[in-house]
């Protein structure tokens, strides 16, 4: 409510609801997947995947980290 009552004072953002927000995230989780698989099916480059996983001590959630590194054409770490 402060938020909103704030953003509507300053009109410099107007903030979304948390349904807008959560589809936005999804389409946006669900197109860069795509792209990515789409890369990795047609790459020539070896890909190192890494783990973290960790839980909230306060809130109980527990969340998963998937990590990707290679090396591109040029030697650069990505």
């Amino acid at each position: 409510m402060a938020w909103q009552h704030f953003c509507n004072r300053v009109n410099l953002y107007d903030p979304h609801s948390r349904r807008t927000a959560t589809r936005d995230i999804v389409k946006m989780f669900v197109e860069r997947k795509a792209a990515m698989r789409q890369w990795f099916i047609s790459s020539k480059q070896r890909v190192s995947l890494t783990t973290d996983i960790w839980t909230c001590d306060i809130t109980g959630s527990s969340y998963m980290v998937i990590t990707a590194h290679y090396l591109d054409q040029e030697w650069r770490l990505n």
